[in-house]
């Protein structure tokens, strides 16, 4: 969970990238490979919200992938899933190492 403080510096961070124009992938990116403070790199709050690797990974397909990822619970793929339990594994363990 986010304080307040954190919550109004990423919450003014977004409402700047977008007065700004920022491009989507410069974004995402900076969002994506945010570190140190989250006062200082409010863009870091996206992993203080998002604490674990499953969280952060379904965040992520959620936000800019616009589709939902349950990686939960999933013991092997249905062949109706568009998403493999590798595609799964892959992307839990990048953004296990993004942080």
């Amino acid at each position: 969970m986010l304080d307040r403080k954190g919550s109004e510096a990423f919450h003014h961070w977004v409402r700047q990238s977008l007065a700004e124009h920022k491009p989507l992938d410069d974004f995402v990116r900076e969002i994506i490979a945010a570190r140190g403070s989250t006062y200082e790199n409010p863009a870091a709050n996206f992993y203080r919200a998002n604490r674990d690797a499953v969280t952060r990974a379904e965040a992520t397909a959620q936000l800019f992938l616009g589709t939902r990822l349950s990686m939960r619970a999933m013991p092997q793929s249905s062949v109706f899933d568009r998403w493999t339990q590798d595609d799964y594994t892959i992307g839990r363990a990048f953004l296990a190492s993004a942080v």
